[in-house]
């Protein structure tokens, strides 16, 4: 986002009251300014916060060779709703917030609330991503997170053949994961032509690992 402001008299810039306040720019807030090619940066001394990360389990149904899992051997759980929705009554206390993002070490569609997970933080008003292996991307959970209002669904590919990707992902099955995509990308087809208003959503990324195993 990008706001022109004017010097005025003693090198004061005007912001609205609105914006100052979901900026989080309160009275008495410390600044560092520092020259860039072709303008200034402006970062505050302690920044405010922005973006959520919340991993919805731990639990996953594939075994990737590079999963952390294969050195620990703490418990797999899932993130009680309770928990979330005292998380998301915090969160609406923050007008910074613009973005609440699902991975971490866990395959967040394995969570049965996952779907009521994003819809409560769109309720927010923020931007909403999730990460995942797309094997359990069905039609109907694809449906759901189009509706609920997902921004953006990155899925994880280790290889661009079915073999190369079992290599690294055991158990994943690309064909599978592939023909998720396809289905959920038609469904964005689909909607956009239904509601031209809104742009097609979640943006659909790929994610891959490079290694000495399958970067040829």
């Amino acid at each position: 986002m990008t706001e022109k402001l004017v010097v005025v008299q003693d090198g004061i810039l005007n912001l609205s009251g609105g914006d100052a306040n979901r900026l989080g720019l309160s009275a008495g807030v410390e600044f560092l300014i520092q020259e860039i090619p072709g303008g200034l940066l402006l970062r505050r001394t302690d920044p405010a916060l922005t973006r959520v990360h919340v991993e919805p389990t731990t639990g996953c149904n594939l075994s990737c060779r590079t999963c952390v899992r294969h050195s620990w051997d703490e418990p797999t759980g899932f993130m009680e709703m309770e928990s979330y929705r005292a998380l998301i009554r915090g969160l609406s206390q923050v007008p910074s917030l613009n973005r609440v993002s699902f991975w971490g070490f866990g395959e967040p569609l394995l969570h049965p609330d996952i779907v009521e997970m994003v819809s409560l933080a769109k309720g927010l008003g923020a931007s909403t991503d999730l990460i995942t292996n797309g094997l359990l991307l069905t039609r109907e959970l694809a449906e759901r997170l189009v509706e609920a209002g997902l921004d953006r669904l990155t899925v994880s590919i280790d290889g661009v053949s079915t073999r190369g990707n079992a290599d690294v992902r055991s158990g994943a099955d690309l064909n599978a994961v592939l023909r998720n995509i396809e289905q959920l990308q038609q469904m964005r087809i689909t909607g956009s032509r239904e509601n031209p208003e809104i742009r097609e959503k979640p943006e659909i990324w790929i994610e891959f690992v490079a290694m000495r195993r399958n970067v040829g």
